[in-house]
């Protein structure tokens, strides 16, 4: 029951959200549509990005300001998690269809490319006049981008929590550290091991990708699942003796 009712808590937060950005989202278009109209270059691309962005952001502020609120009311932590996986499922799933049928429409209205379409356009005819090649593609695009967005969202939830846990000498460390590792250590060891560090990252993107041979967005969808898998169960054991911090 209780869970029933952080579910319905969350997800009324997440559509208000939801709202407000493709609010945003239709207006930008709309002002690129009457551009193209009177001549100009309207045109924009990848919407993807704000919304894998929007989700990643949602599960940033899951759990800190929820978990007071929920330990206030006698609400355990295992049910703010479970309240915070079943609304972020529907909530995917939501902004994966729209983000899969606003590609279909956008295309007619500006110049404009999904980055689903953009990264796997070889996966599918070139032209996609054929209702079959519609659905082939719709169906795939809405997988791809629902993993991608439950993923994201879980790595937003994984971080906070992990810093919740953290005392502030330790936030600083990581805060500092992580940045200036990948801006300044790891190029320093790329340069020096004859740049294999950077070339191996960019085969294991590619594989991640799908595209180390031909274009399979089926594989960026496994690896997205099986991570959040992993997100989810390191997510628990972070929160499950968290305490109220100030």
């Amino acid at each position: 029951m209780k869970t029933k009712i952080a579910f319905r808590y969350q997800m009324r937060e997440n559509l208000k959200a939801l709202g407000i950005l493709y609010a945003i989202i239709y207006l930008l278009i709309l002002l690129m549509a009457i551009l193209r109209a009177v001549g100009r270059n309207g045109s924009m691309n990848g919407l993807e990005m704000a919304s894998a962005i929007f989700m990643f952001v949602l599960g940033l502020n899951a759990f800190k300001t929820p978990f007071r609120f929920y330990l206030a009311n006698s609400i355990s932590r295992r049910t703010l998690f479970l309240g915070f996986l079943c609304s972020t499922v529907p909530t995917a799933a939501i902004m994966a269809v729209l983000d899969t049928v606003n590609h279909l429409i956008f295309t007619s209205l500006i110049h404009y490319d999904s980055i689903y379409f953009s990264v796997y356009f070889q996966h599918y005819s070139h032209t996609l006049q054929m209702p079959v090649d519609y659905l082939h593609f719709a169906t795939e695009s809405f997988l791809w981008c629902l993993c991608l967005y439950f993923f994201c969202a879980l790595v937003g939830f994984f971080i906070t929590s992990l810093y919740y846990r953290m005392n502030k000498l330790l936030k600083i460390c990581v805060s500092i550290g992580v940045p200036g590792f990948f801006i300044f250590i790891l190029p320093a060891i790329d340069i020096m091991t004859g740049s294999t560090v950077f070339r191996t990252l960019g085969s294991i993107i590619v594989f991640v990708l799908g595209l180390s041979d031909g274009c399979n967005p089926y594989i960026p969808m496994a690896f997205c699942l099986l991570g959040a898998i992993v997100i989810s169960f390191l997510s628990f054991l972070l929160i499950r003796r968290a305490t109220i911090k100030d």
